[in-house]
């Protein structure tokens, strides 16, 4: 593990599809970042880093918690020690899939918890997007806009990566935030 001296903002979006993570520096610039795609017809992720994309088989649906976490482990071991991590909470307006996410992100909450890391913070969606566009239920094309016209940095096309990015921007620029605190 290499040490560094810097701190970091890390943004998650866990979903089941497409769980994405986005690592931020002091100067707002995107430092790595990691993005899965599930494919059901070959029950393999896309996997997508800053300087790598390759598809990799796992075992069965089942296995896509602990897949998303050997991931995720190896991109932010280096960085957790020195870093803010701030994650989007559910969506209890999303259709069917809220109970999957929520036993994916207790997984998660699970792993860091046994290594000695917690969640720093965790946002509402509707939070997110409205200190981004001013709008609670703003859809995703504003999002990567808004992005793009604030920050100047955006992830073309991808939602979920775009998520994790507005969550990490949010939290390094401590927007509103401090009713999301959490102690675990």
């Amino acid at each position: 593990m290499i040490k560094r001296r810097d701190s970091y903002t890390i943004g998650l979006d866990i979903s089941i599809n497409g769980p994405a993570i986005v690592i931020i520096d002091n100067k707002k610039q995107i430092v790595d970042f990691l993005k899965l795609t599930y494919l059901p017809r070959s029950k393999a992720y896309n996997v997508k880093t800053k300087n790598l994309e390759y598809k990799e088989k796992i075992a069965s649906k089942n296995h896509r918690p602990l897949f998303f976490w050997k991931k995720a482990y190896d991109l932010l071991e280096e960085y957790l020690p020195n870093s803010i991590l701030a994650i989007e909470g559910y969506d209890f307006n999303g259709n069917g899939r809220v109970f999957d996410i929520a036993e994916f992100t207790g997984y998660f909450k699970l792993q860091l918890l046994s290594l000695g890391f917690g969640i720093h913070y965790i946002i509402p969606p509707t939070n997110i997007k409205k200190s981004l566009t001013g709008f609670g239920h703003a859809d995703k094309v504003s999002i990567e806009k808004n992005l793009e016209s604030q920050y100047g940095i955006f992830f073309e096309g991808d939602d979920d990566l775009n998520d994790a990015l507005a969550i990490a921007l949010l939290v390094h620029d401590h927007k509103d935030i401090s009713k999301f605190k959490q102690s675990a």
